[in-house]
């Protein structure tokens, strides 16, 4: 594990509160057994509870632990619960424990028999409530009774969760139909579960926090404002007849900085062969994209401009290849409402686990390009919410591209000519301004990431296979760390390219990619190439500094190419890849072949179908 990696376990939040479990409360309570003093119960379960808290976080410093630290902390977590027992846990009073969390314990000591049924989030457009609950049983069986029976069952899904790192519980996903002022009552079927209104005390209302009076004045105050001009650029729209133009339109979008991604392919499909869709595409002005596209056709609009609100208030259908919150709410909920269904389109094969990045987030529709891909969203007792409607395997549209640029590039004999370098990001390298542009840490230029891909780079070896391969090699930078080349020292003999370019003619002419841990080891793959894997900082990359954790796939079984450590190794493996004498090459090959279920360039059509039906079953 690298040096960072081990700084942040020893001044996280959860190994701090492992210590005091260790060495003050786990004692306590021991001495104190059976009948542990209230004080040292709460305390301890408050330890527990920020552990817990931690670990739903994106970013979570449980999987910094080394396997010694996990199995301490879970027989600590253990130990625990067993001397504080069933009804310790019920009434533990405090408002950050969620229901989930407490089910939890309660099923780590064996007595979870009961769970409250909690509402996630609600869809007004479909009449759609996403609603949860908690058990360690994996199936469940009830009913449901509403007023004159309009509260339907849409679809279900069981899925895992994990705590410190193993399975704790089954949370039971439902998707309800018109569940909302139909007064529901959940009936359970099964022997020894029941549902209940809550689980743990009520609490009484927190106490005021005092703060100032003038700053909360101007807080609200510019809440309002806001929300007034939205009304009255709204109200004049309507007006004039303007927003007609907007009448269930679909609003797509990639970055707010940059096109060239699965929407701008989507909405090019739209314009050229689906007018009878009121397809709409937002962007940043400033990029030159906006213009390009503008040219093309293609109905564009100012990113955050009032037209852009406008568009998004009238939207049935929000779709972007991007999942954070700009993108799927680009307007506070307050002025926006959730009159939409959002289409998560994706910018890449998902492959490592990202199930604490996608759950949280009220996708309706999220597209799957492998079996694979689509069998890990779906499975029951998996990671993911995704109900099996929710999901379709209908392909990348920007595929549509890459089909076409490749098919080009063998008539023109030039596919196959480019080793094409792809590293990817490192959130905890950087963080994002006001403006959303992405600036890296001090001493960036320090970093392993910096010095070993630019060592990497220089090798020798490097060039001397390029050459005698006849190969022209581009180093394709992340979008995030685009900005900061003058940190890397780039040979003039490689050429730099940006996501700016015509990324399709990039990945066509690949005929071997050089990545750490990218998903464009599957966009390789999908013009038949294979990738030489350089990972010099596993541990670090999964120790929960990044957006991504480990999961099941492992790059070295079920990658397209060698995983190497170091650069002479990966230039050795570059050498013997681009010979075919490496002893797994035909492996690597056989995958890369049967790897998507669709080859051509019809994943526009697919997914527009796949958004209609959206709009079908409601």
């Amino acid at each position: 594990m690298s040096e960072n990696a081990v700084v942040r376990n020893e001044h996280g939040p959860v190994t701090a509160s492992m210590a005091r479990l260790r060495d003050e409360l786990v004692p306590a309570l021991r001495a104190g057994a059976p009948s542990p003093d209230p004080e040292t119960v709460f305390a301890a379960l408050s330890e527990i509870l920020v552990i817990f808290n931690d670990n739903r976080k994106l970013h979570s410093e449980v999987y910094s632990l080394s396997d010694a630290q996990l199995g301490e902390l879970r027989e600590l977590v253990g130990e625990t619960l067993r001397i504080v027992g069933a009804e310790g846990i019920r009434d533990f009073a405090s408002p950050g424990v969620r229901a989930e969390t407490r089910i939890a314990w309660l099923a780590m000591i064996d007595a979870a028999e009961v769970s409250p049924i909690s509402e996630l989030d609600q869809n007004n457009l479909r009449r759609v409530t996403r609603l949860a609950f908690y058990s360690p049983l994996q199936s469940i069986d009830f009913e449901i009774r509403s007023l004159n029976n309009r509260a339907r069952l849409v679809s279900r899904k069981t899925r895992s969760v994990e705590y410190l790192m193993q399975h704790a519980l089954y949370e039971h996903v439902l998707l309800v139909r018109d569940y909302r002022d139909s007064e529901p009552e959940f009936i359970s079927t099964t022997p020894g579960f029941s549902f209940v209104e809550r689980i743990g005390p009520i609490l009484p209302p927190r106490p005021a926090i005092r703060s100032n009076p003038l700053r909360k004045f101007a807080r609200k105050l510019i809440g309002k404002i806001a929300k007034m001009r939205y009304a009255i650029a709204l109200r004049v729209l309507n007006a004039t007849g303007y927003s007609r133009r907007f009448r269930d339109a679909w609003l797509l979008s990639d970055r707010r900085e940059q096109a060239s991604d699965n929407a701008e392919a989507l909405v090019r499909y739209l314009t050229e062969h689906r007018p009878d869709i009121n397809a709409w595409f937002v962007l940043d002005p400033k990029v030159p994209a906006y213009q390009r596209l503008q040219a093309d056709g293609v109905k564009i609009l100012p990113y955050r401009s009032m037209r852009h609100f406008v568009l998004a208030k009238h939207a049935r259908q929000i779709v972007s290849s991007q999942v954070d919150k700009i993108s799927m709410q680009p307007f506070a909920p307050r002025v926006l409402g959730r009159e939409f269904s959002f289409t998560y389109l994706k910018h890449g094969v998902v492959h490592t686990d990202h199930f604490r990045r996608f759950n949280p987030k009220l996708i309706d529709l999220i597209i799957a390009s492998t079996q694979d891909e689509y069998r890990r969203f779906t499975e029951e007792g998996g990671g993911y919410r995704f109900v099996r409607d929710g999901v379709q395997l209908t392909g990348m549209p920007r595929h549509d591209l890459l089909m076409r640029a490749l098919e080009r590039l063998k008539a023109e004999g030039r596919a196959g000519s480019r080793l094409l370098i792809m590293p990817t990001w490192r959130i905890y390298l950087g963080a994002m301004n006001e403006d959303r542009s992405w600036e890296v840490v001090d001493g960036f230029a320090e970093t392993d990431f910096v010095r070993q891909w630019s060592a990497f780079l220089n090798h020798p070896g490097l060039r001397a296979a390029c050459e005698e391969a006849g190969l022209e090699a581009v180093f394709l930078m992340h979008p995030r760390f685009a900005p900061h080349w003058r940190y890397f020292d780039v040979p003039d003999w490689v050429q730099r390219a940006s996501y700016q370019d015509d990324v399709p003619e990039l990945l066509a002419s690949v005929r071997l990619a050089v990545t750490d841990y990218s998903s464009q080891a599957f966009e390789a793959a999908f013009v038949g190439a294979p990738t030489v894997y350089f990972q010099f900082d596993h541990d670090e990359f999964y120790a929960g500094g990044h957006s991504s954790q480990i999961g099941e796939y492992d790059h070295s079984r079920d990658g397209f190419g060698p995983v190497t450590r170091n650069a002479d190794d990966a230039v050795e493996s570059i050498v013997r890849m681009l010979q075919g004498d490496h002893p797994r090459y035909a492996e690597w090959t056989e995958r890369i072949a049967g790897l998507y279920e669709y080859r051509d360039d019809r994943n526009s059509e697919r997914v527009t179908r796949a958004i209609e039906q959206l709009d079908a079953d409601r």
